[in-house]
């Protein structure tokens, strides 16, 4: 999939886009969870845009905040059940239906 992405678009980075994120929000503020890197909190009240990462700019930060929004996160993910998390490594399997698909719309060579 990434190699047709790259055919359309050769200057993109995909290592620049995590493989999974998941973001949850209170009224005030914004976690964003990454697989492959460390997580962005934004205050949505100071900062609308989302330009600022109070987690890697060194900022003072509202640590009941964060573990409020981690506990929301790690509970919604917990509870998941027509999409349970599974281990980053995981693979799945695919059946060949869904492979001959993918492979006629071009993302699968």
């Amino acid at each position: 999939m990434i190699d047709k992405l790259l055919e359309v678009n050769p200057a993109m980075d995909p290592a620049k886009y995590p493989r999974q994120q998941i973001a949850v929000r209170s009224a005030t503020h914004k976690y964003i969870w990454y697989d492959d890197r460390p997580a962005d909190l934004y205050n949505l009240v100071d900062d609308p845009g989302e330009t600022h990462n109070l987690l890697g700019s060194g900022a003072v930060v509202d640590q009941l905040v964060v573990n409020e929004l981690q506990e929301v996160l790690a509970s919604w993910r917990a509870n998941l059940e027509v999409f349970p998390p599974r281990p980053i490594d995981d693979v799945a399997e695919m059946d060949t239906t869904t492979m001959e698909r993918l492979r006629g719309l071009g993302y699968v060579a």
